[in-house]
C-alpha cells in the first residue's frame, strides 16, 4: 500500500508543477484511467512499467532523475503475439461452430413449406 501512497503524492505533485489536472496527467504518462485512479487508489498494483512511466513524466518536468530504461525481453514479446494470435484462431473456429449451430437449429426449427403454402402458414388464392 505504500507504494500507492507514493504514486498518489507524486502525481498530486507533478499535476500540480505540470498545472493540468489527473486525467489530462493520465493521459500523458501514458496510462488508461482505470489504471492510473487504480493505482492512485490502491485498488490496482503498481507494475515496474508504470513507475518508470511516472519516473520519465517527472525527469520531463524537472522534478526527478532519469529513469533507467526497462530491460527488453525477446522471450517475453514473442509468446504475447503468439498466444494472440492463437487466441484468434481458437476463436474464429469457435465463431465457426457457433454459426453451423444456430443455421441447423434455425433449419430444424422451420416448417416444411409445400407449393401451395406462402411461407407464412396460409395457403395462397387460387
Amino acid at each position: 500500500m505504500k507504494d500507492n501512497e507514493d504514486f498518489l503524492k507524486r502525481t498530486d505533485d507533478l499535476a500540480l508543477k505540470l498545472r493540468i489536472n489527473l486525467t489530462d496527467l493520465a493521459r500523458l504518462i501514458d496510462l488508461s484511467d482505470g489504471s492510473f485512479f487504480g493505482y492512485r487508489t490502491g485498488r490496482v498494483a503498481l507494475s515496474p512499467k508504470a513507475w518508470r512511466k511516472l519516473e520519465a513524466a517527472e525527469f520531463e518536468a524537472g522534478i526527478g532523475v532519469e529513469p533507467a530504461p526497462l530491460p527488453v525481453h525477446a522471450k517475453e514479446e514473442e509468446p504475447e503475439a503468439s498466444e494472440l494470435g492463437q487466441r484468434m484462431d481458437r476463436l474464429e473456429a469457435a465463431l465457426e461452430r457457433l454459426t453451423a449451430a444456430v443455421e441447423a437449429l434455425a433449419c430444424a426449427q422451420r416448417p416444411p413449406t409445400s407449393s401451395a403454402d406462402r411461407g407464412d402458414g396460409r395457403k395462397k388464392s387460387a
